[in-house]
């Protein structure tokens, strides 16, 4: 798959999803509170690691502040305040789930590269999603080139569809739907 990705995007940059790295990764690994709810040197923390994702523009910052994290982290008051286990599940969480995977994230590891200047992939999964979900919805049992040429079915069956409308319906008001 990565061959057939690099052959097709020769430009492309591998990034993960803020919301499934962190977001969704904090709630499966350290504590499934809503934002919220989440008070005192637990809300510190998330807001702290959060902030790797959407505050820190160079390494410089960013491993500064990874390393401030984890002194504090390291304090016995903050210890004392969250408990031995929260302390435990962040600090893992934080090394395992955050810091091991920065080249996929960090906004310096995508510096200069044109429409990379975002931190999810939401509007690249909708448009997946949309189209996995058309009318010949792929399935993660079917091959690649039977979900690739499903695809390319889908979208020209979209086509299609506008096109007709266009040519039949109020041009201005079939405008809007594209």
């Amino acid at each position: 798959m990565r061959i057939c990705q690099d052959k097709t995007f020769p430009n492309a940059i591998h990034n993960l999803c803020t919301f499934h790295l962190f977001i969704q990764g904090w709630k499966k690994k350290v504590n499934a509170k809503k934002e919220e709810n989440r008070v005192g040197a637990e809300r510190v923390a998330y807001q702290w690691i959060r902030s790797w994702f959407y505050g820190c523009l160079d390494k410089a910052e960013l491993d500064l502040s990874i390393r401030m994290f984890f002194q504090w982290l390291d304090k016995d008051a903050t210890v004392t305040e969250l408990g031995t286990a929260m302390t435990t599940a962040i600090k893992a969480f934080a090394v395992t789930g955050v810091v091991a995977y920065k080249s996929f994230w960090a906004k310096h590891y995508r510096a200069g590269i044109p429409g990379m200047d975002t931190t999810t992939t939401s509007a690249a999964g909708a448009m997946t999603s949309s189209i996995k979900s058309g009318v010949l919805a792929t399935k993660p049992q079917y091959s690649i080139a039977k979900s690739a040429t499903m695809q390319v079915v889908q979208s020209m069956l979209c086509n299609i569809v506008l096109t007709h409308l266009f040519i039949n319906s109020d041009r201005h008001a079939v405008a809007g739907l594209q």
